[in-house]
């Protein structure tokens, strides 16, 4: 029987997410071959039943690899117009980042398939842990990282082109994503003498006004490149230290992997399941700077040794952060000689599309279990949604909710 892929034909306006989707339908070429796979366009605008019922008669197993729209109208119609294939199929779930903010879809989803096979894959053991939280049956949820192309992002020796020291950060220009505490927190580095005065901070990647959902913050039109610019006149000089490279074609940011010395991020975003831009890094044998925290604690390279963590606690608003364990983060890594050649071999090795085909068989090959229902945590978190509550903010006390420390607890540890 031939495989169902089912995702959007049209790329997903996160540019990551479409990156994503791609190399994870390679996986699956490289892992059943392309004439053994069935490829479903299931977008904002719903799907073709044509296209369906096609499927439903060589294939048993339907595999979602897109962050959006969510399985539920999928699933929904599947079972209203070809129930009998339906009560027969096993669906394996690829989990991006945003799966809470769609908790309400996945628990009807997961009643929905109460008496199917099911699977859950993952991109990393943190998210893997938190996911867990929300199934009783462990044993359906996976993990195997989202791939990187070896064919683009693979150590080009010899392309580094400036004698600067470049550190870089790819990905939004987000309240989010940490970037004032970023640049102000390199600006000092640099003119206090941690690194040398010859380091540049290169970031790459467009502004975003999303604020802060989970507590209520929302930003208007501008208005967090109003704040960054704020913070930026104030620090002196920062033209030298800091460049803005804005938003790049894939190809160049390949190229600016091949530049880099280091890849930086102190991201603490709730949706930090993995972290594709440290994948590709790695990838590219660039040595890692990063947060402690979420997806971002797998990318550690035990030949190599090459991702320096700066410690997390969970706090209010926004995860804690020690400037001081950032400079010693610093100071770790700017006296080492890391083997590029290495970094990037060992990392295809792990993360590159290769090694999730391998692992893609394995778990399609594992023998699925019966669902075990939902746990509290679940029924919990998706009754405040369905409420229109803020789901981890909590009102009287100004402060996250006792649950949102229960469950992001697999972020920091």
């Amino acid at each position: 029987m031939k495989i169902a892929l089912v995702y959007s034909f049209d790329e997903s306006h996160w540019f990551s997410c479409s990156v994503i989707t791609k190399n994870i339908i390679s996986a699956y070429k490289g892992a059943f071959g392309a004439e053994n796979l069935i490829h479903i366009n299931y977008g904002e605008k719903g799907f073709d039943l044509p296209e369906l019922k096609k499927a439903t008669g060589v294939c048993e197993r339907f595999v979602f690899v897109d962050h959006k729209p969510s399985p539920l109208e999928f699933l929904l119609q599947f079972q209203k117009y070809f129930s009998k294939q339906f009560n027969q199929c096993e669906f394996i779930f690829h989990i991006f980042g945003d799966f809470i903010l769609y908790i309400n879809d996945w628990r009807v989803i997961t009643n929905l398939l109460k008496k199917n096979h099911m699977k859950f894959v993952c991109a990393s053991n943190a998210q893997q842990e938190m996911i867990r939280k929300f199934f009783n049956v462990k044993e359906s949820i996976y993990m195997t990282p989202f791939p990187v192309s070896e064919s683009e992002f693979c150590l080009q020796e010899g392309s580094k082109k400036s004698n600067k020291t470049i550190y870089l950060y790819t990905g939004r220009i987000s309240y989010q994503k940490r970037i004032i505490e970023l640049v102000k927190y390199f600006h000092d580095a640099v003119t206090s003498g941690v690194i040398s005065e010859n380091s540049e901070l290169h970031l790459v990647g467009k502004y975003d006004n999303i604020g802060h959902p989970y507590i209520n913050i929302h930003f208007r039109e501008g208005e967090f490149f109003r704040k960054l610019d704020k913070v930026l006149s104030k620090l002196p000089n920062y033209e030298k230290y800091i460049k803005f490279l804005g938003s790049l074609s894939h190809e160049e940011i390949c190229h600016q992997y091949q530049q880099a010395d280091f890849f930086i991020s102190l991201s603490t975003y709730h949706d930090e399941d993995y972290g594709m831009s440290v994948a590709e890094a790695l990838c590219s044998g660039v040595p890692c700077i990063l947060t402690s925290w979420g997806g971002y604690k797998s990318f550690f390279l035990e030949q190599t040794h090459s991702t320096e963590f700066i410690p997390v606690t969970l706090d209010y608003p926004l995860p804690c952060i020690d400037q001081s364990k950032f400079n010693e983060a610093l100071k770790n890594t700017k006296n080492k000689n890391f083997e590029k050649k290495l970094i990037s071999k060992y990392a295809l090795g792990k993360y590159g599309v290769k090694k999730v085909a391998d692992d893609l068989k394995l778990i399609l090959k594992d023998k699925p279990v019966a669902f075990g229902g939902l746990t509290s945590e679940m029924i919990f978190l998706s009754s405040r949604a369905a409420s229109n509550y803020s789901l981890f903010y909590n009102n009287i006390d100004r402060n996250y909710s006792k649950l949102y420390y229960e469950l992001y607890d697999a972020y920091v540890r």
